[in-house]
Formats: C-alpha cells, structure tokens, sequence
C-alpha cells in the first residue's frame, strides 16, 4: 500500500477509535447506560469522525492543503472551524443517532439551536487538536500527551538531518524576509513526506529538518531513505511554483544515523531531544 495512502488511513481509525470512546465516556458519565443512547451516541461519533477525519486528511491535507498553508493561524483555525461545524450541523439536522436506536426525531427549534451550538464548540476543539498535532506532528504529541519522554530514555533510533543546499547565498538574494518565507514553505512540503512516512520532526535549526524513528519503525520499508526520496519527489512537484515566486527551488541534502541516543523532553520545549549515547 502507497505510504501515504496507510498513514491516512491509520490516522482516520486512530480518529474513529477516539471518538467511538470518547462519546461511550460521556454516556456513562451522565448516566446512559441503556443500549439506545449508547447506540446514538456511537452512531453520532462514528458518521462524525468519518466525515470530519475523511476531510482533513483527503482534502484539506490534500488539493487544498497549499492554499491553507498560506493563511495565518487564525485564518487557518478560522476556515477549518467553519467547514467542521458545517459537516456537524448536517450531521444532527439528519439525526443520524436517532435514527439509528429507533428513537422520534426532534421537531423543536430549541433543540437544534442546542445542536448548533454544540457543533460550534466540538468543532473549535477538533480544530485546536488537529492544528496542534499539525504543528508538533501526531506522534510527538501523542508522547508528549502521554509524558512518554519526560524522564531520559536511551534508545536505538534512525535520525535524518535534511539541509537545503545553497541557503547562505539564497538569504543574501532574497533578504531576511524572503529566505523565512522560503524555508517555511519548504519545510512544509517536507513534514508533509515526515507525517506520511511516521517520523517525527525532532527540530527545525536554521535551515535543517531533524526527524527521528525509533529502531521498530524506522526498519520497516527502509523509512527514513524512502522518506528523503519522497522528500526531494515533493520539491521537485513545487519547483516551478518556488522559481515564479521566489527564482529559485530548494536542493537538499541529507545524512542519516543510526545507533544509540539519549531522547527526553526538553524543559522549553514540547518535542523531544535526541543526544548520543556515550559508553
């Protein structure tokens, strides 16, 4: 299966499986232990999930992903908002979970107003973990949610460092301004090949991307090198759009380790660090 294709698909289960628990904790929390609200609560978070997780990872992280990177943070948080709440509001204007236990259908204009504004709030926290997970990367925040690294760990792990070529000389043509917005479109195409390979983003020093698998991961189908290759692919597709704006398309470079490193979270920090391990 195309490497892609199977992180979006373990992502969209990863998002089904948190929403099934999620809405089965809330029932019993108030109090719904009967088979009928469970089954509309399920019902609720299953089509919601599939929607809400389709779109994100096969549209907007698809042919609208360019465009949206191009927006500030609260544009970005902004749009993604509105398109989740939209597919929510339709979701509990079809009633799917009472459909589906059986139970009569709202008429009442006070509920859907309920509804409404249920969306709105479910649809800004979606959002803020996407956004989040988008910004440190899924498996970073999954360890730093979990407190994975807050103690050090030595372990063995591939780590890539991933440089653009030429950049001294790009920084002197385009000035302060223009090599920052150069490097930050470049590094987004690069996570993009990070996320779909199962990596995680270590750092971004200067004009290098670090990216680290541990051993179980980064063994399989060759990770990182399948990586950097996809990684020079995805410039190679923007070349032509990097030469009309900015006279120029990203060359990297790369180097691989592997062997002991010492990985914890850093006090200033969200994302792990990586040092040698040392006899």
């Amino acid at each position: 299966m195309n490497a892609k294709l199977e992180s979006r698909l373990r992502y969209l289960a990863a998002i089904i499986v948190a929403g099934a628990v999620a809405s089965i904790g809330i029932n019993l929390v108030q109090g719904r232990h009967t088979i009928g609200p469970l089954m509309a609560g399920f019902a609720y978070a299953l089509v919601t999930c599939v929607a809400i997780g389709g779109v994100e990872l096969f549209i907007l992280r698809g042919p609208m992903m360019e465009r949206l990177n191009r927006l500030s943070f609260i544009g970005l948080l902004a749009v993604r908002s509105a398109i989740y709440a939209g597919i929510i509001i339709v979701i509990q204007l079809l009633q799917v979970g009472e459909r589906v236990a059986g139970f009569p259908l709202q008429t009442s204009i006070a509920d859907f107003g309920v509804s409404i504004a249920y969306s709105a709030a479910v649809s800004v926290l979606l959002n803020l973990g996407f956004s989040i997970a988008n910004l440190i990367g899924p498996r970073v925040f999954m360890n730093f949610v979990s407190g994975r690294y807050h103690s050090p760990v030595e372990e063995n792990r591939f780590v890539l460092f991933v440089d653009i070529a030429g950049s001294t000389g790009l920084a002197e043509r385009l000035g302060g301004i223009g090599i920052h917005r150069f490097l930050d479109r470049t590094f987004r195409l690069l996570t993009g090949s990070v996320v779909d390979y199962r990596g995680e983003v270590l750092n971004y020093v200067g004009d290098e991307i670090i990216v680290t698998w541990p051993e179980r991961l980064g063994a399989v189908d060759c990770r990182p090198l399948r990586c950097f290759v996809a990684m020079r692919a995805a410039l190679q597709r923007a070349a032509s759009q990097f030469e009309r704006e900015f006279g120029a398309a990203p060359q990297i470079r790369g180097s691989l380790h592997f062997g002991p490193v010492i990985v914890a979270r850093s006090a200033t920090s969200s994302r792990p660090s990586c040092s040698t391990a040392t006899s």
